[in-house]
């Protein structure tokens, strides 16, 4: 195995999967939009390591930047912030997730800690983190923000809370939809709650809300969902109800 950084020079190297819900089409469109997305940012810190094995194949990548340039609804100083970290299925456990974590702790010491995201689930798994010694410093009911400190008193990041004002139409079913270029899965979120949506058959109106900056995340205080009539129903990415269970019930 050996693990590549991501420059401009390679950066047709970053793998595809992440938008793998997509039909082709779009799949390759949101790709493209993450590419120029890592381009404006490889001079501010933002790094990508990918892991492949001795022909050249990819297995698993982890992405990490300074978290005031992060899409994530995260705050912090001095911190870096892993975006994600994964495997392909095939390659689990064979150490390769260690591996390229381990990269992004040498590479951050001077910080004054690490800081993700992570679920109880498959994806950014929490336990994975706190093998590591990440600890739960901030969270709500679908995510929780974990922190590992490199130096003592270290300040810990802090989760954004929602201030996004929702605009809702009487008589319609109101769905609002947040992606952003960080991650080309959360195109793949909103296209599919689309098309359920319209698929129902029910009186809707949708809208769609591009967040392309950290100022627009810190302004709304969300980064990815699905909201319907205001209310946070994510499905597929932090894997709550299916969206087909959210839909019977309006």
């Amino acid at each position: 195995m050996q693990i590549v950084d991501i420059t401009k020079k390679n950066i047709d190297s970053i793998p595809r999967a992440c938008g793998s819900m997509l039909p082709a089409k779009e799949r390759e469109a949101a790709r493209e939009v993450k590419k120029e997305w890592i381009k404006t940012l490889l001079n501010q810190g933002f790094k990508m390591k990918i892991a492949v094995d001795d022909e050249g194949y990819f297995m698993g990548m982890i992405e990490y930047l300074p978290i005031k340039i992060s899409l994530q609804r995260v705050s912090g100083n001095n911190i870096i912030y892993i975006d994600c970290v994964w495997v392909l299925n095939q390659h689990k456990n064979k150490g390769i997730g260690r591996a390229l974590l381990e990269e992004c702790l040498k590479d951050t010491k001077d910080f004054d800690g690490v800081a993700t995201w992570a679920t109880d689930h498959v994806i950014m798994n929490k336990g994975f983190f706190e093998h590591f010694g990440f600890e739960k410093v901030d969270g709500d009911k679908t995510v929780c923000i974990m922190f590992k400190k490199n130096k003592p008193g270290a300040e810990p990041p802090k989760l954004l809370k929602p201030k996004f004002k929702f605009n809702m139409e009487k008589g319609l079913l109101n769905v609002d939809l947040f992606y952003n270029p960080c991650c080309p899965y959360s195109f793949g979120v909103a296209q599919k709650a689309k098309k359920m949506t319209l698929d129902s058959k029910k009186k809707i109106k949708i809208n769609e809300h591009y967040l392309s900056s950290k100022d627009i995340i810190e302004e709304h205080g969300l980064s990815v969902g699905v909201f319907i009539d205001g209310k946070d129903c994510t499905v597929d990415f932090l894997m709550s109800k299916s969206l087909d269970e959210i839909l019977l019930l309006y």
